[in-house]
């Protein structure tokens, strides 16, 4: 009973990390740029709101990829490599955004978010793993979609509005396969 039980739970983990894929790749990490020729500029509310964003994806697309190198835990690994394909298809899309906005784009993650990089680069093997989930794949995904939440809701600029609320649904995705792997690893 207990055998099966383990051998369920990656299983689980798979689907929920497939679900997430299958989400992303049919409705897309975020919307499409507006065409060129549209406002130029955003609020100060907005301009905080893409600031975060672009820091915390480009954050996120460099930690997954330590964790997706060095971890020792496939699932772990596979985890990370989804964060890394799912974040810069985001980032790029915001890139599009601030493009036509004219908006310049932070040109470095914020310090607490380089100094948590830091941490994780000085770990590896299962150690990382914990770290990596219990900081990337819950905390910092529960920050995330909590900005994400108000964004969509208080954002003035249309485009960058339905940016996040686009983006939102694979972020909750994230954060449940995280939850997952976390069961897993706990248990």
């Amino acid at each position: 009973m207990k055998k099966a039980t383990l051998l369920a739970i990656p299983l689980a983990v798979a689907t929920v990390l497939s679900a997430g894929c299958a989400a992303t790749m049919s409705t897309g990490m975020g919307a499409a740029p507006a065409p060129v020729g549209a406002a130029s500029h955003f609020s100060t509310t907005d301009r905080e709101f893409a600031t975060q964003a672009a820091g915390g994806g480009l954050y996120e697309v460099e930690v997954s990829r330590i964790a997706a190198a060095r971890a020792a835990d496939p699932q772990v690994q596979g985890y990370a490599q989804m964060l890394v394909a799912h974040h810069t298809a985001a980032n790029d899309q915001l890139m599009g955004i601030f493009k036509v906005k004219n908006f310049q784009p932070p040109a470095s993650m914020p310090a607490d978010k380089q100094a948590k990089l830091a941490r994780m680069q000085a770990l590896s093997g299962p150690e990382l793993d914990r770290e990596y989930i219990r900081t990337v794949g819950l905390g910092d995904h529960q920050s995330d979609i909590a900005l994400f939440e108000r964004a969509a809701r208080d954002a003035a600029d249309p485009d960058l509005k339905a940016w996040f609320a686009k983006t939102l649904p694979t972020l909750r995705s994230h954060l449940q396969a995280a939850q997952a792997l976390a069961g897993r690893m706990a248990g």
